[in-house]
């Protein structure tokens, strides 16, 4: 990623049940090496109920960024609605759990929650990267291409792409060159910005 000429690094975890650590499993600082490159830390949560336990809501706050997967209608309508969260995303390689209606989709956005794209499985099996592309010209149709955010969701180097090249390929599932320019650089630095600022405020708070 940073020979790609990214300078900004989301290491995710993910949370598939309501079993949580004492700590953050990702360090503060985890290649201390790359001093040019800030690494936040990311929570992907699954939901398949609207609510989520107070463990889970303690385990939140140890996190710079927080996404959720609704595996409902009723997970994603509350996550929409009312989970103070950063990101909402689907898991790229699977047809989507629900069909997202544009009304709940506005609401999440008008309160400053964003929508992944996540693009990595698409160089992966034919099937892989049908799907992909399925769910991502959805996700940028329901959404009307607002409040979007594209990451690679990728857990080996082959599956990352340059920013330049990431572009290009929102451009041909949808997207206008303005807002693909912005779901790589500006609306992932706000989604950003208003998980610090909870992360920060819980650690004045304790």
């Amino acid at each position: 990623l940073v020979d790609l000429g990214y300078t900004i690094i989301a290491l995710n975890y993910t949370l598939t049940d309501n079993t949580v650590r004492a700590s953050c499993p990702i360090p503060e600082s985890p290649f201390p090496e790359f001093k040019h490159i800030t690494f936040l830390r990311r929570l992907t949560i699954n939901i398949d109920t609207p609510s989520i336990t107070n463990n889970v809501m303690q385990f939140m706050k140890l996190f710079d960024i927080v996404a959720v997967r609704p595996m409902s209608e009723k997970s994603f309508q509350n996550a929409c609605m009312a989970l103070d969260i950063d990101i909402i995303s689907f898991d790229p390689s699977a047809r989507l759990p629900l069909i997202p209606k544009h009304a709940t989709v506005a609401a999440a956005i008008n309160r400053g929650v964003y929508f992944e794209i996540c693009y990595g499985a698409g160089v992966g099996n034919s099937r892989s990267r049908t799907q992909t592309i399925t769910n991502a010209t959805t996700i940028i149709r329901i959404a009307r291409s607002r409040g979007l955010i594209v990451s690679s969701d990728a857990d080996t180097a082959v599956a990352c792409r340059s920013p330049h090249d990431v572009i290009n390929l929102l451009c041909v599932w949808g997207l206008d060159h303005m807002r693909a320019r912005e779901a790589i650089q500006r609306n992932p630095c706000l989604a950003a910005k208003s998980g610090t600022l909870r992360h920060t405020s819980h650690k004045q708070a304790v």
